[in-house]
């Protein structure tokens, strides 16, 4: 049974995969609708311009220089999503992240994110639901809280950058909403 016909994942293959799924590099297209993988989804370099509605990610998603212009309204991704260098330039209300978000090299406009923090260079960016609370790889809380967090971490002027660019965060939220 072929895997790929005309640059579209074989509907008969079913569409949950327990397991990742690598289609780095393929030429692959398009996906099918209500795909779940249970794992990773390696979609980095490919042709793909959109994400099919339903998508369901279990462990990361990586779309790193792919073609992709846009997510889908209800896209869930478990632990990691990497948007490097794609052409994405809004994030939609309802995403869901686990974990991390990377978005080095977008033009994210809807969205105040500030970049390259703290030990592991992680995104901070406020809750997508809750704009009161703050997530910093894999931390979620109020700006109380993670000031508190990196200054029980860091010293000197890393924290006072860390604590800056928190607050910074949630300046440009407010910045948006008038």
């Amino acid at each position: 049974m072929e895997k790929v016909i005309n640059g579209k994942l074989n509907p008969e293959l079913g569409l949950k995969i327990r397991c990742s799924l690598d289609l780095r590099g393929t030429a692959i297209t398009e996906l099918p609708e209500g795909l779940k993988v249970g794992g990773d989804l390696d979609l980095e370099g490919t042709a793909i311009t959109e994400l099919p509605e339903g998508l369901k990610i279990g462990g990361y998603l990586d779309l790193e220089g792919a073609a992709i212009t846009a997510l889908p309204e209800d896209l869930e991704v478990g632990r990691y999503l990497d948007l490097k260098d794609t052409a994405i330039t809004e994030l939609p209300e309802d995403l869901e992240v686990g974990r991390y978000l990377y978005l080095g090299g977008t033009d994210i406009t809807n969205y105040p994110v500030v970049y390259n923090c703290g030990d592991d260079s992680r995104a901070i960016y406020l809750d997508l639901k809750d704009k009161e609370l703050i997530r910093i790889g894999c931390f979620i809380g109020t700006k109380d809280e993670a000031i508190s967090r990196i200054s029980e971490k860091y010293s000197g002027t890393a924290k006072e950058d860390y604590i800056n660019k928190v607050i910074e965060c949630f300046n440009m939220y407010k910045g948006m909403i008038k």
